[in-house]
């Protein structure tokens, strides 16, 4: 029987393998996804990947950002071995464990048709395989890329200098609340109060369905363009106390099934807490990804 995996190739789930063991697996920003892509520009339920009849189809949830194989936005489309799926700056790769056959090679027909379509990228067949084939780069592009990454970064410098505003309160270039950082964004300071009360709204929503990633960054642009709402400060740092309890419970969780040997369990558990403190826990993301990688290679040595 063939086994499908979802292998991350770039992103911030780089070599991280996921088997595709489920009917359906869900592809999004937040914890209640089987594969938890934690990107600002990943919308909550991104993508669903399906597997029928020995089959993977990939299915795009209406995302904003898009769902996109081997560079070529989609809806729904089969997918084959050696595919590229991108989800924002996050790329994967599909990997069959079983011995390709031919019905499972990408169509030639379909190959030459993105040959004209994408120049960057070429698929094609040989000997029976399907392979990428990734034309020259232009190297202008890489310096005027690093260029712009210079200015951003000099950008960012300046605005991390103090700086006085006007209100209730002081407002610095930078504030921390618990754990959460706050950058005083002059941009968000120009929103309207019809716009700060619509983000508020939105945090509001986001809590009651326990999205608490969502809600932080609402509230965040609140704070940072009217630091001196106080319910918006009292409610991120309600976010922080929600967001250490749950990522406790997913800890907890994982190690438990990780002692009864359900390694893929474990997995998933420990990626629910790694999306959590990918905002702003550094050191226990860290953690959380050594554990996943550890379970991650007692999966594969257990016995199929």
């Amino acid at each position: 029987m063939k086994r499908w995996n979802f292998e991350g190739v770039s992103g911030e789930l780089k070599d991280q393998r996921f088997p595709l063991a489920n009917e359906q697996i869900w592809i999004g920003r937040t914890s209640d996804n089987h594969i938890i892509v934690p990107e600002k520009n990943v919308s909550r339920r991104h993508a669903m990947l399906n597997l029928r009849n020995n089959e993977c189809w990939i299915k795009d949830m209406k995302s904003k950002n898009g769902t996109f194989v081997n560079e070529q936005r989609i809806s729904e489309v089969q997918l084959f071995p050696n595919d590229i799926v991108r989800i924002c700056s996050s790329s994967f790769k599909i990997i069959l464990d079983s011995p390709v056959s031919q019905s499972a090679i990408r169509p030639l027909n379909e190959a030459k048709e993105w040959k004209s379509q994408n120049p960057s990228v070429l698929p094609h067949q040989e000997n029976g395989q399907f392979i990428e084939q990734i034309k020259h780069v232009d190297k202008g592009r890489f310096f005027l890329y690093g260029t712009a990454l210079l200015v951003m970064g000099l950008l960012g410098f300046s605005l991390l200098q103090p700086s006085k505003t006007t209100g209730s309160k002081k407002a610095t270039s930078g504030e921390e609340i618990g754990s959460f950082s706050i950058k005083m964004d002059p941009n968000l300071a120009k929103a309207s109060e019809e716009e700060v009360s619509s983000w508020l709204r939105r945090a509001e929503e986001a809590l009651q369905f326990d999205d608490v990633l969502s809600a932080i960054e609402w509230l965040q642009k609140v704070v940072a363009a009217r630091p001196g709402h106080e319910r918006a400060r009292v409610l991120l740092s309600r976010c922080e106390g929600k967001a250490k309890r749950l990522i406790g419970k997913y800890e907890e969780n994982g190690a438990r099934e990780f002692e009864k040997l359900y390694f893929d369990k474990a997995i998933e558990e420990w990626r629910k807490a790694q999306a959590l403190s990918y905002q702003y826990d550094p050191a226990t993301y860290r953690k959380v990804g050594e554990k996943i990688r550890e379970a991650e290679t007692k999966l594969a040595q257990k016995p199929q």
